[in-house]
């Protein structure tokens, strides 16, 4: 579940995600990615620490947060169509990129790992924890530092 470090990177992220700010540079030749400010959003699978889930049901309204089965084109009908019709392509033909903040195991993301091989420009993880190795392949981007916290990367 996510803890105020979590919750601290993922909106870190998204903010500096939605004025354009990333880590990569891509072919400026491919039309279908979106270079510069895109709508971000903040998405926490598991749920989040009874703390955290205190400070949200006050300030959830000042913060980009959905849940995954808000964000354009994976509803459940919209995925489980896409499923039985056995399309390939992507569900939200908008989705650029996914980040993950503070996890780079597969197995902690739970629910959003439907939401990986449909990015883009594929997937960033930021992480604090140096002794973990990802089984994410869908990972083209890794930010991992030994540092106190996410938050720290992120700021």
């Amino acid at each position: 579940t996510a803890d105020f470090d979590t919750l601290a990177s993922a909106i870190g992220l998204a903010k500096l995600w939605s004025l354009g700010l990333y880590d990569e540079v891509h072919d400026d030749d491919d039309n279908s990615i979106v270079n510069g400010p895109l709508p971000t959003y903040v998405v926490l699978p598991r749920g989040a620490h009874p703390d955290v889930q205190r400070f949200l049901s006050l300030h959830k309204h000042l913060f980009p947060i959905r849940s995954m089965k808000s964000l354009p084109g994976f509803s459940d009908s919209e995925l489980k169509k896409a499923k039985n019709n056995n399309d390939s392509g992507d569900p939200n033909e908008g989705l650029q990129r996914v980040g993950l903040v503070d996890a780079q195991r597969r197995d902690r993301l739970g629910p959003a790992d439907v939401l990986l091989p449909h990015a883009k420009l594929g997937v960033t993880i930021v992480d604090h924890h140096v002794d973990a190795e990802s089984d994410i392949p869908e990972a083209n981007n890794y930010i991992v530092e030994n540092v106190g916290s996410v938050s720290t990367m992120i700021a």
